[in-house]
Parts: structure tokens; sequence; C-alpha cells
């Protein structure tokens, strides 16, 4: 089942290649399942395999019975009942404590690879029958449309996961995973370095600086050029500059862009909507620093940045997360869908 639940965040700030026809701001996507296993119901009794092997691992029978909370004489009463079963000793006393046997030594191998499986199987019934909570942070229309496309299939393999999609803005979203509130999160940014380690860059887009192609500048310089930011400061003494707001990833890179200026240029305008501002670009209002490809084939003047910038999408997730089956094929999902 599918539930949308509107976002509350009047905090949050999209990154600026949200479009007008853009997917709804949703705080909330869940896919839950539909029914439920109880896992305690299936019982493996692997006791004794556990008693042999505490034995082989404290090498005393008074200590391996302390660890397993059951008698001394009741744990050796039941070595001498496996031996005589096995027709074989597994364990001989020799000083202060005693040593497996080249018997003993592979029934302790055997019976460590029992409760290794043992292990594993729980572990995935669970995964597989019990209700599981993932939650994925997005920052932007771009990651959020990028979920959408991949939950339909995700909910095929994993239909009893529940997903939870929570959009912010990037500050918000970074704080949440490294915090452990989110389990991992698919945003632009401008940097990773606080996820080495625990993230993948996906996409790389360079930022330009664009005017309307009427302005004045456009007639008299070729747009193969590269603008530093003092040439570009020049230039937007002569017009409004639009700017994203305060927590924008794009923000972020032009306020560190123009940061060796005596002064930076002032904003005239402060919105994070691409489809706006180029409206407000083509129409004579101002100009913008806008991912290249959001200009491309479009009636505007755009020119690359000395030195360049770039925007990335990447895939954080916390530190330490235990890594489930569902968490990795989501992952993988993500990896390879074409931002």
């Amino acid at each position: 089942m599918l539930s949308a639940v509107p976002s509350a965040d009047p905090g949050r700030t999209d990154d600026a290649d949200t479009d007008s026809n853009a997917l709804s701001h949703v705080s909330t996507v869940s896919f839950r399942p539909f029914a439920k296993l109880n896992v305690d119901e299936v019982i493996m009794d692997t006791r004794y395999l556990e008693y042999i092997v505490e034995i082989d691992k404290q090498r005393n029978i008074t200590k391996a019975a302390k660890e397993l909370y059951v008698s001394q004489s009741s744990l050796s009463q039941y070595l001498s009942k496996l031996e005589k079963e096995m027709g074989a000793a597994l364990f001989i006393r020799k000083q202060s404590e005693i040593l497996p046997t080249p018997m003993g030594e592979l029934y302790v191998r055997y019976a460590k690879k029992v409760l290794e499986l043992k292990k594993a199987a729980y572990k995935n019934i669970q995964q597989v029958s019990q209700m599981q909570l993932i939650t994925i942070g997005s920052t932007s229309a771009k990651t959020l449309q990028t979920l959408y496309s991949i939950l339909p299939l995700f909910r095929e393999h994993f239909p009893h996961t529940e997903v939870e999609i929570l959009d912010s803005n990037l500050s918000n979203i970074e704080r949440s995973v490294m915090d452990g509130s989110f389990d991992m999160a698919l945003v632009t940014t401008h940097s990773v370095r606080h996820f080495s380690g625990h993230s993948d860059i996906l996409d790389k887009e360079e930022i330009v600086f664009v005017l309307p192609s009427t302005h004045p500048y456009c007639s008299r310089h070729s747009r193969n050029e590269a603008l530093t930011a003092a040439q570009i400061s020049g230039i937007l003494e002569s017009g409004d500059f639009i700017l994203q707001k305060k927590g924008n990833c794009i923000r972020y890179l032009v306020d560190s862009f123009f940061k060796d200026l005596p002064q930076q240029p002032q904003s005239g305008f402060s919105l994070n909507q691409a489809d706006m501002i180029r409206n407000l670009i083509n129409g004579g209002m101002g100009a913008a620093f806008l991912p290249v490809r959001h200009v491309i084939n479009r009636e505007l003047a755009f020119y690359s940045l000395s030195p360049q910038i770039y925007r990335i999408t990447a895939l954080i997730w916390r530190k330490n997360l235990e890594l489930t089956d569902a968490h990795l094929f989501l992952m993988e999902l993500i990896r390879k869908y074409q931002l």
C-alpha cells in the first residue's frame, strides 16, 4: 500500500532543479506488509551443539557450564552420552584443561558451521517475513523523482518492507543521516567529505552563470570564455542577481565562489525553483547560477566559471548501518537509475 503525507517542513529549501510541474513535496511514502510471521515460532534446537562449542572455547567443563547457565554435572553427562553415541572421545583431559581430540575438532568445526547457518537462516527469515523499516532522505525534486521511479520495482522484491521517504533541505538531511535518524539519503550536494567511506557519487553537474541573451555583455564577449568571480561581480553591478536560498547546495557553491572578493554581490531575488529563475532571466530581471542542463537548448546565454564549480548527486548512508538484503537492493537500484 502506498501512502503519502504532505510535507510539514516550513524550512525546506529544494535544490534549483525544482520545476513547476515537479512532484508535490512528500514527507513520507510507505510500503507496508500484508502479513507478518512470528519467527519465534520457527524453532531450531541447536543448544547441544552450542554446548560442545562452548566446552571447546573454555577448555574447562566448570567454566563452560557457567557460561551456558547449566549445572556442571548436566554438561558432563551430556558430553559422556554424546561420546558414547559417537563411539569415540571428543575431549581428553590434559593437566588443568580438556582438549579436543581429532574427532572432537571435526565435531566442533561442523557444529560451528551449523550454528552459523542457523543465524543466517533466522536473519533471512526475519527480513522476508517481518516488517522492516528503511528510512531514506531526499533533498530535491530530482532525487525524489529517482526514488519514486525505483520504488515499484523494490516493492516487487521486498513486499514486506516499509520505506519512508522524508524530504527536507540538505543540512537537515545530512544531520539526520549522521545522527542515525535516517538509514540513508539521496542528495544533491557540494561535497560528501562528512561521509567518507559510506557514500557514492552518482552524478556531477557543472554550474554556469546565466544571463538574458539580450544582455549587453553577451554582444561584446564570446560565450566560450570562462568568467572569474571578479568579472561576474562587475556584470552584476548593472543588474539584479537572482540567488538561491540559504541551505541550498548551489547557494553554498556560489557563496564559496565569491568568498575572496572584498564585497560579495547582493541578490535582488531569492528563490530555488529553476523554472521561475529561468523565467525571470528571460524577462530581463537579472542573472543567476544554474546547472548547465537547465539552460542548454534555451534562449539564454550562459558561461562556464573559472574555476569551474559542480553540484553532485550522491547516495549517503549512516556509519555502521547494518546493511540487510533490502538495503543493498534499494541502494543498487538507486545506483543503476539514470539520474
